[in-house]
């Protein structure tokens, strides 16, 4: 057992390190919190660098093969769209009462009180924020993600957290 002191300690640090993290866009430190995490595939960036790294190396295949940097440029175009497909995995963590994805290279976390509204699309699932007005769109089109079973936890997490939830699938 511990002091009550050192425990105070304890608080008051992981406070302050919750409220840098809070501002840096990460989760808290010593939640417990559970998250339920639904992973797409992201497939326009991969096809995007592969296509440009095969059209780079058709067209200066005949001026530049014996030189190492059009192999080097060649190569990394190609592994940076596999990077893409296999690695860098479009997500949506939904938690008790915050959702969380990753938004230009790093995770954004979004607490309940900010979401104005979750919309449900046929195919499509809408999460609009209160500040700065920003959706977060996950398509199946896209990005590959199952729709369904993402709908179903995010009515749930709506119902718990008093978000306005609008069905307009059917």
């Amino acid at each position: 057992m511990s002091s009550r002191k050192w425990e105070r300690m304890i608080y008051r640090n992981q406070k302050k390190v919750n409220d840098f993290r809070k501002r840096a866009g990460k989760s808290r430190v010593g939640s417990s919190e559970n998250y339920d995490i639904y992973k797409g595939r992201s497939i326009l960036l991969p096809i995007l660098f592969i296509g440009i790294g095969i059209f780079y190396g058709i067209l200066y295949y005949p001026i530049q093969s014996s030189e190492a940097l059009y192999w080097i440029t060649f190569i990394a175009y190609i592994l940076l769209g596999v990077w893409f497909w296999a690695l860098r995995k479009p997500y949506l963590k939904v938690g008790k009462s915050e959702v969380a994805t990753r938004r230009w290279g790093r995770e954004n976390v979004v607490s309940a009180k900010d979401i104005e509204f979750i919309q449900v699309q046929n195919k499509n699932i809408v999460i609009k924020l209160r500040k700065n007005d920003k959706l977060w769109v996950f398509s199946k089109l896209v990005n590959l993600f199952n729709v369904d079973e993402m709908a179903v936890r995010l009515k749930d997490f709506a119902l718990k957290n008093q978000v306005k939830f609008i069905d307009s699938s059917k």
